[in-house]
Parts: C-alpha cells; sequence; structure tokens
C-alpha cells in the first residue's frame, strides 16, 4: 500500500494547513524557516500542532519520492538539489577555518 499522486488528498486532509498557506508572505513557502511564514506563526502560536505540520511534511516529501520514481524530470530535480546542498555544505567547512 503507498500513496500516488496524492496532492490533492494531503490538501483535503490537511485544510487548515492549505488556509493558512494562503497567508503566507511568499506564494512559494516551504514552511521551514522563510519570513512571514503563516504556517509557522500557527505553530509558534498554538493555533497549529507542531505534529500536524511534521505529518504533512512526511506525506509530501513521500509524495515527491513515488513521483519521481515514474518522472525522470523530477528524479534529475532531486538529485541536483542534492549535489547542490552538498557542495555547499563542503564549501562550508572549508571556509570554516579560515578568518578574513
Amino acid at each position: 500500500m503507498g500513496l500516488w499522486d496524492a496532492a490533492e488528498g494531503l490538501h483535503r486532509a490537511f485544510p487548515e494547513i492549505g488556509e493558512l498557506a494562503e497567508e503566507c508572505r511568499f506564494h512559494d513557502c516551504s514552511h521551514t524557516s522563510e519570513p512571514g511564514c503563516a504556517v509557522l506563526a500557527a505553530v509558534d502560536g498554538g493555533i497549529l500542532p507542531q505534529r500536524r505540520l511534521d505529518s504533512y511534511r512526511t506525506l509530501l516529501r513521500e509524495n515527491e519520492w513515488t513521483a519521481a520514481r515514474s518522472d525522470a524530470r523530477l528524479r534529475a530535480e532531486i538529485r541536483r538539489r542534492h549535489r547542490e546542498g552538498s557542495r555547499s555544505l563542503r564549501q562550508f567547512y572549508r571556509l570554516r577555518g579560515r578568518k578574513e
């Protein structure tokens, strides 16, 4: 049993996150660390439980993984993001000891 293109189901299962997301400052907010994120403000304010947001993020990742199995472009995009993250992390460690 698994997810298959469950994006619409996620919005139905987590309607409060969808409503809060409409109030975010940026339309492409990932609800992780962006300034003006209404979802994070709701978690901080006790309106939305952190556990609920964590469940939403988990299902989003699972849905992306399932979609990537059948979509070569999406797989390539995910690999590119991972490479960029690794590259910036290596650069951080390389420059960490230098004084400017």
